[in-house]
């Protein structure tokens, strides 16, 4: 007899990977944070426009990856993007409290495309992944 503790709840899924899949979301996250933790001045290099689109098809990617594991590829898509955009608004808030930095609503808004971009690419390349070949493929 199995514990009923032991199994996860009607609807979970446990597919293999799906904790690291979150453990990659939680690390790339803590990466973005860790960047906008530095004082202005201390940002590396020249990171403009481009940086905020990067980190964030990055996280859109692991994201919605992430969330594949267990739902359809509707839910999947539309929940990766409302979760990165709102943590993409708690790092602009975030950086109201560091020395050297500045909420920006451009920045949140270019954060706003890398999610869209990662997401729409990383749907894209799955499906190409797993498309069965047709016959004149073959």
């Amino acid at each position: 007899m199995t514990d009923p503790a032991a199994t996860p709840p009607r609807g979970i899924s446990l597919a293999p990977g799906t904790t690291l899949r979150w453990c990659a979301v939680a690390a790339w996250a803590a990466v973005i944070f860790a960047m906008s933790s530095l004082h202005g001045s201390q940002v590396p290099g020249r990171f403009g426009n481009e940086a905020h689109v990067v980190e964030y098809v990055v996280l859109g990617s692991l994201v919605v990856f992430a969330l594949l594991a267990s739902l359809d590829v509707g839910r999947a898509a539309w929940l990766a993007v409302a979760m990165c955009w709102v943590y993409a608004l708690s790092d602009e808030w975030h950086q109201a409290f560091v020395p050297g930095r500045v909420p920006d609503p451009m920045d949140w808004t270019l954060d706003a495309i890398g999610v869209g971009i990662g997401v729409a690419l990383t749907l894209l390349v799955l499906d190409r992944l797993t498309r069965e070949p047709s016959r004149s493929d073959a």
